[in-house]
């Protein structure tokens, strides 16, 4: 899996425990595609394999909103990552081609600390 995560809005990444406890209020929203390469062993004999025969990735766009006052200790998030699923045809699937339509995905997360 090759997985890159690129800052577009909001602040500058957190390099240390310093940086997050100073971090600033705001909205930090990423791209973050994720690749996968074809691993593993595959058969084209048998419908299930631990290995696949194609390629497939993710892009999201994952939301951080800072709810509350930012201080240590008392920090809430409402995280959202909007996201969707890009598959590759196999073209050796039990003497058939699989493919699979885009596949779209929504998590949320509340997390109160």
């Amino acid at each position: 899996m090759i997985e890159f995560n690129i800052n577009l809005l909001g602040p500058p990444a957190q390099k240390n425990i310093p940086d997050s406890c100073a971090m600033s209020r705001g909205s930090p929203s990423t791209c973050s595609p994720t690749w996968r390469i074809p691993v593993g062993d595959y058969d084209s004999d048998q419908p299930l394999n631990i290995g696949q025969n194609r390629w497939y990735g993710r892009l999201g766009m994952p939301i951080i909103w800072q709810l509350g006052s930012w201080v240590p200790g008392r920090r809430t998030t409402l995280e959202f990552l909007p996201a969707v699923w890009l598959f590759g045809d196999n073209t050796d699937y039990v003497g058939q081609t699989l493919k699979t339509d885009p596949l779209f995905q929504l998590d949320a997360h509340l997390t109160p600390t």
